[in-house]
């Protein structure tokens, strides 16, 4: 296969379009253009460091990817460790005249899809701006509670956030293991007593929230250093929960298959033996879907984790994402896998509300049906 290209790993805060210094991690090769840009987007209660690994697979050849992940609102670095008034990029800001609004006391509260739309938007603008540059393309991969919202990015339509013009930037959409339903699904009531504690101003209340790492991934190290990792607590707002359970279930439904965009190309994975996202749901949505160029791969045997499994699912996985982008870049990668060397690097939608206010207006608040019932249709996907 050839000398091995390194990779470099860099660290750094963005600052939002509101103000919120955003933590942020990139991956790509050291040496040479990357041959495509992904901007990447968590699940619920994690973060962005739990990918080090799998991310390192795809920044190395024969991949040679960049990756752009960032810590969500309410999750991470971003909100649980934010950065403190006097840090010195927050003085470079404030010098230059910016307005920054570090994360304080908003650990596990994502102000649910009405600030968490903006925040992607404005990531997607900064790296398509970015990808542009040196000639690349922009594709966007959530996982998760991630996935969920990058396929409600893009089936928002005129509604926004995003505008148009802005799903215009994206070259195609990786959805992994997307949290449209739950296996085992939360009773109607529980649904709708959040969503009306969230509306009557308790959106900003933490509860927990059960989650078992046994159901994350086979990888027993994997699952005691998720337990053990103060960034993975099992907990979120009554906001973030409300919008990930209905929002989740409005992908579910013929306008959100109908409002993907048709010339958008859609990769979806799920592992088969997912126990917390419904594989039946994120195959209904690959098969439903209007976009002419999709794939729906289900990963037998996998839990909700496939890229977190044992060897050698996530090179296996890396293979998959990277051969998908480069056919749609019209490259192709080399065959076979490698193992990265890292280089450490040197050191206007309308105002979406938040938890708890009052929306002044309709379209900034994504708009969920009461009930989301899923249309019959034959599984008909493709397999491992």
């Amino acid at each position: 296969m050839g000398k091995q290209n390194p990779i470099t790993m860099e660290e750094k805060y963005v600052l939002g379009n509101d103000g919120t210094p955003f933590y942020t991690r990139e991956y790509y090769p050291t040496v040479g253009t990357p041959d495509a840009f992904i901007l990447f987007h968590h699940g619920f209660a994690e973060h962005i460091g739990r990918y080090d690994a799998f991310f390192r697979l795809l920044a190395a050849a024969p991949h040679n990817l960049h990756i752009t992940a960032f810590d969500a609102r309410g999750h991470g670095k971003t909100s649980q460790v934010p950065l403190a008034g006097d840090a010195p990029e927050v003085k470079a800001w404030r010098a230059e005249g910016l307005t920054v609004v570090p994360e304080k006391g908003q650990k596990h509260r994502t102000g649910g899809w009405a600030r968490q739309l903006p925040d992607y938007e404005f990531m997607v603008k900064r790296e398509a701006e970015r990808a542009q540059a040196v000639g690349r393309k922009l594709f966007l991969y959530g996982h998760s509670m991630g996935a969920a919202l990058t396929l409600g990015f893009c089936t928002r339509g005129k509604h926004g956030p995003p505008s148009p013009d802005t799903i215009k930037l994206i070259s195609g959409v990786i959805a992994s293991g997307p949290f449209i339903r739950q296996t085992k699904p939360s009773s109607f009531l529980q649904v709708k007593a959040g969503m009306l504690a969230a509306s009557i101003g308790l959106g900003n209340v933490v509860i927990p929230i059960p989650l078992d790492v046994k159901h994350f991934t086979h990888d027993v190290e994997v699952q005691e250093k998720t337990a053990k990792d103060p960034m993975c607590g099992s907990y979120g707002s009554l906001r973030s929960i409300s919008d990930m359970l209905s929002y989740g279930q409005s992908l579910d439904t013929h306008a959100a298959w109908d409002a993907f965009p048709k010339d958008l190309p859609l990769f979806i994975f799920h592992g088969g033996d997912d126990p917390i996202a419904d594989p039946k749901s994120a195959v209904r949505f690959g098969d439903m879907v209007v976009a002419k160029d999709k794939t729906t791969k289900v990963l037998h045997g996998l839990l909700h984790e496939p890229h977190n499994e044992l060897a050698p699912e996530p090179a296996k996985l890396a293979d998959l994402i990277s051969n998908w982008v480069h056919k749609r870049t019209g490259d192709a990668p080399a065959t076979g896998t490698s193992t990265p060397t890292p280089t450490p690097a040197p050191a206007p939608a309308p105002a979406p509300e938040a938890e708890g206010e009052p929306n002044p207006t309709a379209a900034a608040e994504p708009q969920a049906p009461e009930t989301a019932e899923p249309a019959p249709t034959k599984p008909t996907t493709a397999k491992l």
